[in-house]
């Protein structure tokens, strides 16, 4: 019988706008929105939400192999 894997993550927001901070188990990985196009109002210093997604997907497929 297969195993199932779980995971879990937690995000607030940070002191500055468009940043926030995610926590998974006892790392803190800092994410912001992009500056450009202004609109977002982000530092977009730190890796986006898109960026870790992809992130997330592409070392899934990479252990996977």
């Amino acid at each position: 019988m297969a195993e199932t894997i779980t995971g879990s993550a937690s995000c607030y927001s940070s002191a500055t706008p468009g940043r926030a901070i995610v926590q998974i188990r006892g790392n803190h990985i800092v994410t912001d929105d992009p500056a450009q196009p202004a609109y977002y109002g982000g530092p977009g210093e730190a890796a986006g939400s898109l960026e870790l997604f992809l992130g997330g997907i592409t070392s899934c497929a990479v252990l996977m192999l």
